[in-house]
């Protein structure tokens, strides 16, 4: 009988070890998964500030493509009435010329 309670006695005293190391260790991942459920929602913040930041400057982009587009017709049309008055210019500078020496 003394050897049997010796035996119930050091397989409680396992059992309890090893309950022991089970919790322990499911503590630790249970430290783990929150940890990396934290980073995860950082990571996801961070996303979704970059995607707004992304949105915004793609708005930005295009009001700056319409204003240039919009620069370059004005561009555009003043360089063709400089153009058309230059050529005028030269026309009527050569009529001159022909005139008085003529």
């Amino acid at each position: 009988f003394c050897i049997q309670t010796n035996l119930l006695t050091r397989l409680e005293d396992n059992m309890k070890d090893q309950n022991a190391r089970l919790q322990h260790e499911y503590e630790m991942i249970s430290k783990e998964l929150e940890i990396e459920r934290l980073k995860h929602a950082e990571t996801r913040l961070q996303f979704q500030r970059e995607r707004q930041e992304t949105q915004e400057m793609e708005a930005e982009l295009l009001v700056i493509r319409r204003q240039l587009g919009m620069e370059k017709n004005t561009f555009e049309k003043a360089f063709g009435l400089f153009h058309s008055k230059s050529i005028d210019n030269s026309v009527h500078s050569e009529q001159l010329v022909a005139t008085i020496t003529g």
